[in-house]
Formats: structure tokens, C-alpha cells, sequence
């Protein structure tokens, strides 16, 4: 083997990716629910700041406002009173931000929130476990345009590349010093926007956070 603990491959992955590839925007363990993506990187993002910084209010936005056209506070019908005040405040930072406009609760939408990336690659990493790490990577699908297993090189000869391929997941192999990406999977478009914009921030935050 190659490496002795998942966590090296991890770091090797990630300095490969940052110094080989230029890859400028890297966040390691992005929590979505009970699933964790070991590396979720980007190459660009759009926007320098995060719209969404609780699910409720991408669910909210997409699903009441963008879809179904709801033109006032009241027609979304929030019971609970707390969630109901951060969602206004969350109305005024949409307006603040120029894709609203508020008049006696009253919404008029300007122009649709823009995606922060549209580039996101979530990474599974195990150092043989492959069949686990595909059965993670699966869930990362919710949020990004691609998504990969990564494994120790060592261990190529037992992957059931086929199984791969049947799942659109892509496959690295990681070396020391090196990497080989033996399967790059089609871009994901079978996604929920809610999830997928709410992600999306979620990243762009904790770049933010870690490059502080």
C-alpha cells in the first residue's frame, strides 16, 4: 500500500490538487446532513458571497417564490414565528443584494439568484474500501456537477470499474506525488435546485472560513 491512514491520502490529494492543478478553492469535510464529502473544489466561483446560510431559506426561495410565483409574505404561509422573522431578514438581504424588491410585504422578484460555481467536484476518499466510498459519493450527486471516489493506487486491480461507470462516479488514484484519474464521469444534471444552491453557499462559506 501506499499510504498507512486515509487522512494522508487526503492531504496528498488535496496538495496535488492545490499545486499540480491550480485548484484555487478547496474545502475539506462539507457536511450535507449525515453525509460528509472528504474534498468538495472548485475552480471559479461566481460570487464572493453566500446568499443561503440555512436550508429553510433555499427551500423557501425556489420552491415558493421562484416556482410557484408567491407574491407576498403571507402567501408562504410560515407558521412557526421564529423561522418566519429570519426568513424576512433573510427577504432584506436578498433586497440589499438586488434580486428583490419588499413593499408592504409585498415580493417582486428582480432576477433570479445566480449559482455561486458551476464546477463543484466532491471527493470520497478511502484507502481500499472502494465499494463504501461509492455508496458515499452517491449522496454528493444532491449538489455537485461531478463527483469522484478516490483510493489508493495500490488497490486498482480490485474496482469494479464497471459499477463506476453504471453510477456516473469517477475514479482517482492517488499516488505519492501523483494522481490518475482512470474514470471522469458526465456532468450532473439531475439534481434539487433548493439543495443544490444551499450546498453550493455552504462551500463558498467555509472557503471563506478556511482561507482566513
Amino acid at each position: 500500500m501506499t499510504f498507512k491512514y486515509e487522512k494522508d491520502l487526503v492531504n496528498e490529494l488535496v496538495t496535488i490538487l492545490q499545486e499540480d492543478y491550480n485548484i484555487k478553492y478547496v474545502v475539506r469535510e462539507l457536511q450535507n446532513g449525515k453525509n460528509i464529502a472528504d474534498i468538495v473544489y472548485s475552480k471559479e466561483l461566481k460570487r464572493d458571497f453566500a446568499i443561503f446560510d440555512e436550508y429553510i431559506e433555499s427551500y423557501y426561495y425556489f420552491n415558493e417564490i421562484i416556482q410557484n410565483k408567491k407574491k407576498t409574505i403571507e402567501e408562504l404561509n410560515i407558521k412557526n414565528k421564529d423561522l418566519l422573522r429570519k426568513f424576512k431578514r433573510f427577504l432584506k438581504k436578498l433586497e440589499k443584494a438586488g434580486y428583490i424588491t419588499l413593499n408592504n410585504n409585498k415580493i417582486h422578484v428582480i432576477k433570479k439568484v445566480d449559482i455561486a460555481s458551476k464546477n463543484v467536484v466532491a471527493i470520497e476518499a478511502k484507502l481500499s474500501d472502494w465499494k463504501s466510498g461509492l455508496n458515499q459519493a452517491l449522496a454528493y450527486k444532491q449538489y455537485s456537477d461531478y463527483v469522484y471516489v478516490a483510493i489508493d493506487e495500490y488497490y486498482y486491480k480490485k474496482v469494479d470499474i464497471q459499477l463506476f461507470e453504471k453510477n456516473n462516479v469517477g475514479l482517482i488514484l492517488v499516488g505519492k506525488g501523483h494522481i490518475k484519474k482512470v474514470l471522469i464521469p458526465k456532468k450532473e444534471k439531475d439534481f434539487e435546485v433548493d439543495i443544490k444552491y444551499y450546498m453550493i453557499d455552504k462551500f463558498l462559506t467555509s472557503v471563506h472560513a478556511t482561507s482566513m
